[in-house]
């Protein structure tokens, strides 16, 4: 399963964004998850992009992950 956590920072810059971005995946490491059917076999980060918004008053920072799950 492919999915995209999005971070939307309005402070100046990336940084703050990157700072939330960074703390989400690593959240994300080593965490048993809790599924109603099979287990979580593995969790990569695919690709992450910055843009900014609103004619540069915002920022987003798209992280694309993909979850293999083992169904048993």
């Amino acid at each position: 399963h492919d999915f995209t956590i999005s971070v939307v920072s309005s402070a100046a810059g990336f940084a703050a964004a990157k700072t939330v971005a960074g703390a989400i995946s690593d959240a994300l490491v080593g965490v048993e998850f809790s599924l109603e059917r099979g287990s979580l076999s593995d969790l990569t980060l695919m690709r992450t992009r910055a843009t900014r918004l609103n004619g540069g008053t915002k920022r987003r920072i798209d992280m694309r992950n993909r979850a293999q799950i083992y169904d048993f």
